[in-house]
């Protein structure tokens, strides 16, 4: 890597001199302007927009002039955020999750929610939870008795048609 004025020099070569950068007094204000401007970036992103700028990469910018000092910030703002992505890119992801789902699994896991739900709620309970369990076993028990049978011949009994999913052949109802 080399250092920012040697950057910046490389950079002020390709280019036209700037206006009121014929004295050094001017050249010196001018250099200042452009290390005020990428001050806060790392080397290696005012070098890549630098090489972006020679190169003509950078579409706002006219490759008859120099560029101003705000012009050459956003180049290497574009750079940086453009090295920063393919770091982000590269960082290794976490494998896919091998997670087991067998009957005996998904049952003891329902056997320990349904127990920590029964000792939450014996905790919790309270007149209006006790209640609201009363009135939603109650609506268990009434949805229970008036479910409709799921059957193929109750099905076509209640829908006035005979037809035939669930019973390909016919041969049911």
């Amino acid at each position: 890597m080399t250092d920012l004025t040697q950057t910046l020099s490389t950079l002020f070569a390709t280019f036209p001199p700037l206006q009121g950068a014929a004295t050094p007094e001017g050249a010196l204000a001018a250099m200042q302007a452009y290390v005020l401007a990428v001050g806060k970036y790392d080397m290696q992103d005012i070098e890549e927009g630098v090489r972006r700028l020679v190169a003509g990469e950078i579409g706002e910018h006219d490759g008859r002039y120099p560029p101003t000092a705000p012009q050459l910030a956003r180049a290497v703002h574009k750079a940086r955020d453009a090295r920063l992505d393919r770091e982000r890119d590269r960082r290794p992801r976490l494998p896919p999750r091998d997670i087991e789902k067998s009957p005996e699994s998904q049952e003891r896991v329902r056997a320990l929610t349904e127990q920590a739900v029964h000792r939450l709620a014996g905790v919790m309970r309270t007149d209006d939870a006790a209640a609201a369990k009363r009135r939603q076993e109650l609506q268990e028990r009434t949805d229970e008795r008036f479910a409709p049978d799921p059957s193929p011949s109750a099905t076509a009994s209640r829908l006035g048609f005979r037809y035939s999913a669930g019973d390909p052949d016919g041969e049911a109802g």
